[in-house]
């Protein structure tokens, strides 16, 4: 799970190239980060005894996923960094939940 936090820090600054961005900040008025963190112990991408930093670099990863897409991105773009440390179904899971729960314009 250190990993985790890693990849989002690094993914969030991949994104932000060129512009000032914030990975944890509000999304769309749909947006759920509680369903978000639940489908990722849900599906096994988290642990369910999991501590706060480690929910909250989840979070913060789902946020780069969003921005990512918001930046214009392609699928293939925003898997990318994201298979460094994880399988392509668990990379494309990671995306699916974040676009379904952060930001759903883009799921």
């Amino acid at each position: 799970m250190k990993n985790l936090a890693r990849r989002a820090i690094e993914v969030c600054a991949l994104t932000a190239i060129g512009t000032v961005m914030v990975c944890a900040s509000p999304g769309a008025a749909h947006a759920d980060e509680t369903s978000f963190v639940k489908d990722l112990i849900r599906m096994g991408l988290m642990d369910s005894v999991a501590s706060q930093d480690v929910q909250q670099a989840g979070i913060n990863l789902g946020w780069a996923i969003c921005h990512a897409y918001d930046k214009g991105l392609n699928d293939a773009q925003v898997m990318k960094p994201l298979l460094e440390d994880n399988s392509r179904d668990d990379a494309a899971m990671w995306i699916a939940i974040a676009t379904q729960d952060l930001c759903p314009q883009y799921s």
